[in-house]
């Protein structure tokens, strides 16, 4: 992207505001001790230590290197209120009061929470990580609950004044279907029929049966009708709703267009560590990343990646500079530990 055009951008004003929902949890972030010194620099390493004691027992120590808001939600809308996009945050941190974790999302982030959080211990590694996650408080959270928590009227407003609704973490949470149902039958409907722009996600889909994904493929071709919708995976998540699917592919590239088609969306993202391909209108727009070697934090890059990806939507820019959003907010993040306000955005995408 143009460096006077980036500038231009970063340095303007963003009057538009996002409803997102509906997970949270709180992440502790942890690196696992070798025996002997230092930690285990990659799930190889580590996962073939633990194959190694099979029909034995062992102990491994845990360093704790910090407590942090998770979840996709939390997450997401704390990187794209970082850039001075208002948030309304309909989701599990904390009820009947808000866990105090959480009230450091930000100015720009309005909290209406519904729910207790999921807690998840990441294990981190250089080359990605292991959640492990317990959801038994999150596990309650369905439509019943939400609209008794926080009434239809309300969802309703504060849909209808969002440039952009987020819709994220269907995966992990038990009562995901019953929440998007909900919002079928009872919100979407009540909205006034101008085009509106909503992003989803699903993350890691790998737990849920064929028959729950086939019918989010569903809902999400509903949602497709009413919105301007994009929607995002990790290459894990896209191979495992093409396998439901019965998609046949053998590229990346062959893989998004047939995502693109079966869900029906405007457009269709697929991110790697190395690079991102979108579909838009047909056509397929890759675009390589820069290699972070020595990553800080990975748990949550997925999550800047998406807000960096919406606040170019909000911007009314295109899948290009899209990506080159997405790939700035979430290599500052993995490369720093936490997500960029505009000027460190600024620096980090026009730094070589």
């Amino acid at each position: 992207m143009d460096k006077n055009r980036l500038q231009k951008l970063m340095h303007s004003s963003v009057d538009t505001i996002v409803t997102a929902g509906f997970d949270g949890y709180v992440d502790s972030i942890l690196r696992v001790r070798c025996p002997g010194d230092g930690f285990f620099s990659t799930l190889r390493e580590f996962g073939e230590y633990i194959a190694g004691k099979s029909q034995k027992s062992c102990s491994l120590e845990l360093h704790r290197e910090a407590q942090k808001i998770g979840g996709n939600m939390p997450i997401f809308s704390h990187a794209l209120s970082r850039l001075g996009v208002t948030v309304n945050c309909v989701g599990a941190m904390g009820y009947p009061e808000v866990v105090p974790l959480f009230k450091g999302l930000g100015e720009s982030c309005r909290l209406f929470s519904v729910s207790n959080p999921g807690h998840c211990q990441a294990l981190e590694f250089d080359d990605g990580k292991l959640m492990l996650a317990d959801n038994e408080d999150i596990e309650q959270l369905d439509y019943g609950t939400m609209i008794h928590r926080c009434d239809r009227e309300q969802l309703v407003s504060l849909f209808e004044k969002s440039q952009m609704i987020v819709l994220l973490n269907w995966s992990e949470m038990k009562g995901s279907l019953s929440l998007w149902r909900g919002l079928q039958k009872e919100i979407f409907p009540q909205l006034t029929p101008q085009k509106r722009s909503a992003f989803i996600d699903l993350s890691d889909c790998s737990t849920r049966s064929s028959q729950e994904i086939l019918e989010a493929v569903e809902l999400i071709r509903s949602f497709g009708s009413c919105f301007d919708l994009s929607v995002s995976f990790n290459r894990n998540e896209a191979e495992r709703v093409a396998e439901v699917g019965e998609l046949v592919y053998d590229t990346v590239d062959d893989l998004a267009m047939q995502l693109y088609e079966l869900l029906g969306c405007n457009r269709l993202i697929i991110h790697l560590v190395d690079g991102s391909y979108c579909v838009h209108q047909g056509h397929v727009h890759v675009q390589s990343n820069r290699h972070i070697e020595h990553p800080v934090l990975s748990t949550g890059g997925g999550d800047n990646f998406n807000a960096g990806f919406v606040y170019g939507l909000l911007r009314g820019l295109d899948c290009d500079e899209c990506i080159a959003f997405a790939h700035g907010v979430s290599g500052y993040y993995v490369s720093h530990g936490h997500s960029p306000y505009p000027e460190e955005l600024l620096s980090w995408m026009t730094d070589g």
